[in-house]
């Protein structure tokens, strides 16, 4: 197992969504209001704090790693529990909210 350097936080993988599902440096700044230059350093900010890499940057579109797949699906898994946990507290209103266009 790799050395983690640090906490990973919600917003971290949420952001990691967003880059991984646009399988491209810079198409999630439009998303995400901020510079491919931006993304690439949270990117780079993550990693670090993991303690490897979640994106092979050599091709395009971007890959993930094995880890960053692993990654993913624990974001994926927690963006899922997230909303049912709201969805629980709130009821119908916020999955009628969640499912319109």
């Amino acid at each position: 197992m790799r050395a983690s350097h640090g906490k990973v936080e919600s917003e971290d993988l949420t952001f990691f969504r967003t880059v991984a599902s646009s399988r491209s440096l810079a198409a999630p700044d439009a998303l995400l209001g901020v510079s491919p230059a931006a993304v690439t350093q949270r990117l780079q900010h993550i990693e670090a704090r993991l303690g490897t890499r979640l994106i092979n940057r050599s091709t395009s579109p971007l890959v993930l790693t094995d880890d960053g797949a692993v990654v993913l699906r624990s974001a994926n898994g927690a963006a899922c529990f997230a909303d049912d946990l709201h969805e629980e507290i709130a009821g119908p209103a916020w999955t009628a909210l969640r499912r319109s266009p």
